[in-house]
């Protein structure tokens, strides 16, 4: 059976749900991977170096969405910020172009407001750069303005699908 009969027949059990056609797609080919923070930044100051997060992609991927979940808190400021970029390279590591970022600025200064701890942070895509390539990869950078501050641990997580 392919695997568009298998979404089919899938639509077909789940008729009940309310936009089963998106729910079954979803539940079916979206894929996550999770990138983990360890650790609190040091200092307000710091910046993260260009750190990979590995997919497992064999064809170009579509990525769908981008969250960061914090373990604690965070005070946004407009001043004393941090801008979180996720990037793709290509499989040789070159050109990094930008898929997402998200900064801790107020909500009212553009950014993300205050986090609450264990509370996702929706990191926003570039809709026209949201595309890896086959055995590419993602990035996450912070770069800090100001004196910065301090990113809490916490997860990243990547949704996609492929789609060639």
């Amino acid at each position: 059976m392919s695997f568009s009969k298998v979404v089919t027949s899938l639509k077909g059990l789940f008729h009940w749900v309310s936009n089963v056609d998106a729910s079954v797609e979803q539940a079916v080919t979206y894929r996550r991977v999770f990138a983990h923070k360890l650790t609190a930044d040091g200092a307000a100051g710091d910046e993260l170096a260009e750190v990979p997060v590995y997919i497992d992609s064999r064809c170009t991927a579509q990525i769908m969405s981008v969250r960061f979940v914090p373990a604690d808190a965070l005070t946004a400021h407009n001043t004393n910020y941090k801008t979180i970029t996720v990037s793709s390279r290509t499989s040789a590591g070159a050109s990094a172009t930008t898929v997402a970022s998200v900064n801790t600025k107020t909500s009212g200064g553009g950014g993300t407001g205050d986090w609450t701890a264990f509370s996702p942070v929706t990191v926003t895509l570039t809709a026209a750069n949201a595309i890896l390539p086959a055995g590419g990869m993602l990035t996450v950078k912070y770069l800090k303005s100001g004196n910065g501050v301090v990113i809490p641990a916490g997860v990243f997580v990547v949704e996609y699908k492929e789609i060639a």
